[in-house]
């Protein structure tokens, strides 16, 4: 999954400086850094926002979910006078999914905001 993962982000045209130093000592440590590097990417470079949250389940057991927003450019997308300046989307309320880790869920959600990248 880390490969394809990365493939997919390096087709959507993300580069990264860290992975390749850190992998070999720490590749765990390397794998967080990449994700984090490339949530900021997406942030940053596409205006795609993914966070991570929480829900309890059945007051004992933690699930992690995805968010993605996608902030629209004004024109083809979006009229100039329109409020709604964004799309939502939810793991749970559009696929019902969640995840055990924090770490699973962020990386299915940067999976899931590199495909609303076009190149």
């Amino acid at each position: 999954m880390k490969e394809e993962l990365i493939n997919l982000a390096k087709q959507k045209g993300f580069v990264t400086q860290y992975f390749a130093y850190a992998s070999v000592s720490f590749p765990e440590l390397a794998w967080l850094f990449w994700l984090t590097e490339c949530q900021k990417w997406l942030r940053e470079t596409h205006k795609i926002v993914m966070n991570v949250y929480y829900e309890l389940i059945d007051d004992s057991e933690i699930a992690y979910i995805y968010d993605i927003t996608l902030y629209l450019k004004e024109g083809k997308d979006r009229k100039k006078d329109v409020w709604d300046f964004y799309e939502h989307y939810d793991s749970f309320d559009r696929k019902m999914m969640w995840w055990k880790t924090y770490e699973e869920a962020l990386q299915e959600g940067i999976e899931q905001a590199l495909k609303f990248i076009n190149n």
